[in-house]
């Protein structure tokens, strides 16, 4: 290493000083350039990972070294010229031509190393075939007729080597040019996919037989909406800009799926558009070009369709949530006997089995509705809206649709925004692809008001925006606390429903810079079994196998102490150890109580932490435990 980096020691162009490194993934060193000659020894090691439910492990290592000699000569070496790395359809040719030209007009010998000569064989040509010295500049034809087999996940790396020739009256040593080429071998797209709408709201999906026998799953991929675009030559599988939900997996030997929506169900009237996606097992893995995107309406039918949950307010106890809907595009009155009503659904659970709440509605046409005394500020909301007939029998049903939470967390001199929805109308639409930023501190004659500061373009940047003060040329305060609200747009794509749905998120204050957590949570307290009395009421009548203990928590935030106010939501975290650990964090919960389900005992131990809206986590609080209750 002292004689590499040799002060005064530039690289071969004489710019910059010299250096050796080495690439991590192909392994390719680069020592530009040595000093002094004399012979030389580099060590490498060569380490092996597998990755096993997400988390790598090193399995691991070999250690290999390499004697490089180093002498004076007036040659030149020989410089390769190689094709991008590229990607190659299965079942199509790879024909390349690789070039090296020597500056002394030297002849050349092109050589080629990879580990596909010996999985693949006869599959892959080289033209020369063996290391046969060419004039001056030297060609190497490259052919592979590529096959299913060979798709995977990781390029193929394949190794050339340019050496020249010097005459033997020189007495120049050759040299050499080294160079990697990576080629991954991509699967066709699935073809022929067609899309039908059911009379029962669903939708039946039909394809051609998959080409490549070797793949495992076919991937059906949904979105509310067409979504155009032209995938890369390298670009496999679904693009996370696309807005497409994965839906299902099945056996990549069938050609029919009936799409119901899951437990959610289908919403009437809503353009549903598909791709499929064909999967290869590991450990080579690969996906494959999505396939063309095809669209279908669903019947508009007797169900309503659900268009707004809008945040009119925010607030812990007081907020309000605008729900609105329009009415069935059509009803068979021989079949659903009038006068209809309808009646609406509230779930603070993404879970559509746990209802809080029902509100009737009795006139057809209303279909609005203000919902009221909600903690807007720290939940989500969930509505679906039910249509019943004159015998309050149920006609149809909407799925679900949830108001929109808003995310604020801190970054160096500025706050970071994230939003999300669970709708069933599209908030990326190619239509309607901007949602609105709103700020207050932003016109100085009403601090407080919250203004339209910019716009995303969410089929391009994601629901995300990063505020620094850019809006109004104004660097943020870290000193002030700025609250923001975003405005969505989205569509069901179907010209018969009016659009763009807009919704407003809850407003969400925040801190620059902010990193001040909040107080610990205190007297934390069992709720359900607190004395032996408790214990032996409970299980004086449950059978000798009984394992459905559960645990009551509650606590109370800590709203004084030098420390943030904010809290945002609350970490709660479990042993079964002892009071000393180690815990695990177990649910993260809006409310001051959390109840823990499905015990074997109500042995265990409990600590709770708080967070801001910022993220920052306070300290736990003071365990508290539980023994268990035993009966013979």
């Amino acid at each position: 290493v002292h004689d590499i980096e040799k002060a005064g020691a530039t690289n071969a162009a004489g710019t910059e000083p010299a250096s050796i490194t080495i690439d991590p993934v192909s392994g390719d060193i680069i020592w530009d350039a040595p000093a002094i000659q004399g012979q030389y020894n580099i060590a490498f090691i060569i380490e092996e990972w597998r990755k096993v439910d997400g988390t790598w492990y090193k399995l691991g290592y070999v250690t290999r070294d390499m004697q490089i000699l180093i002498e004076e000569s007036e040659n030149n070496p020989p410089k390769l010229y190689l094709p991008l790395d590229t990607c190659v359809e299965a079942g199509t040719t790879l024909d390349v031509e690789i070039f090296a030209e020597d500056p002394d007009g030297h002849d050349i010998t092109i050589e080629t190393f990879s580990g596909i000569f010996g999985l693949f064989g006869p599959a892959v040509t080289v033209d020369p075939g063996s290391a046969i010295a060419q004039p001056n500049p030297a060609r190497l034809h490259f052919t592979w007729q590529t096959h299913c087999n060979h798709v995977r996940e990781k390029p193929y790396q394949i190794i050339f080597k340019a050496t020249d020739h010097p005459s033997e009256k020189n007495k120049q040593p050759p040299l050499v040019d080294f160079g990697s080429w990576f080629v991954t071998v991509v699967a066709p797209a699935p073809s022929g996919l067609a899309a039908f709408s059911s009379p029962d709201n669903n939708v039946v999906l039909q394809w051609d037989p998959y080409t490549c026998r070797y793949a495992e799953k076919m991937q059906i991929w949904r979105r509310v909406g067409s979504y155009e675009y032209e995938y890369g030559h390298c670009e496999t599988g679904i693009p996370k800009s696309g807005g497409y939900e994965l839906i299902d997996e099945i056996s990549i030997t069938d050609t029919t799926y009936i799409d119901t929506g899951q437990e959610a169900g289908l919403a009437y009237g809503a353009k549903y558009c598909y791709r499929l996606v064909a999967e290869f097992p590991r450990p080579r893995g690969g996906k494959s070009y999505p396939s063309k995107e095809v669209c279908v309406i669903t019947e508009t039918g007797p169900g309503p369709v659900i268009t707004h949950v809008d945040v009119e307010k925010t607030g812990d106890g007081n907020g309000e949530i605008i729900v609105s809907w329009i009415p069935p595009a059509e009803l068979n009155e021989e079949i659903y006997e009038p006068p209809y009503s309808y009646k609406l659904y509230r779930s603070d659970s993404v879970s559509t089995e746990i209802f809080i709440n029902e509100i009737s509605v009795l006139n057809y046409e209303d279909t609005t509705y203000l919902d009221t005394e909600l903690n807007t500020l720290s939940k989500t909301y969930y509505y679906k809206v039910k249509l019943y007939d004159n015998r309050d029998s149920l006609i149809a049903a909407s799925p679900f649709a949830s108001s929109v939470r808003l995310y604020c967390s801190p970054v160096k001199n500025g706050v970071e925004l994230s939003w999300k929805a669970d709708v069933p109308w599209s908030i990326n639409t190619q239509n309607y692809p901007w949602h609105y930023i709103f700020r207050d501190h932003f016109e100085s004659a009403d601090s407080d008001k919250l203004v339209l500061i910019d716009s995303v373009n969410v089929n391009t940047t994601g629901f995300r925006y990063i505020d620094t003060g850019q809006a109004d040329l104004h660097p943020l305060d870290e000193k002030k606390k700025y609250h923001y609200f975003v405005k969505t747009f989205g569509s069901y794509s179907n010209p018969d429903i009016p659009e763009p749905q807009i919704n407003r998120s809850q407003i969400l204050g925040t801190y620059p810079n902010d990193t001040i957590a909040p107080c610990a949570p205190f007297h934390l307290h069992f709720g359900n079994i607190t004395s032996i009395h408790d214990c032996k009421e409970f299980i004086k009548d449950k059978p000798c196998n009984f394992r459905e203990f559960y645990n009551e928590l509650f606590w109370e935030k800590d709203l004084t102490g030098n420390c943030d106010l904010d809290n945002s939501s609350f970490n709660i975290y479990f042993s079964d150890v002892s009071a000393g650990g180690p815990y695990e964090m177990i649910a993260n919960v809006s409310d001051t109580f959390f109840i823990h389900k499905h015990l074997n005992s109500f042995a265990g131990c409990y600590r709770v932490s708080a967070l801001d809206n910022s993220g920052n986590e306070s300290e736990l609080s003071d365990p508290i435990c539980h023994d268990n209750c035993p009966y013979y």
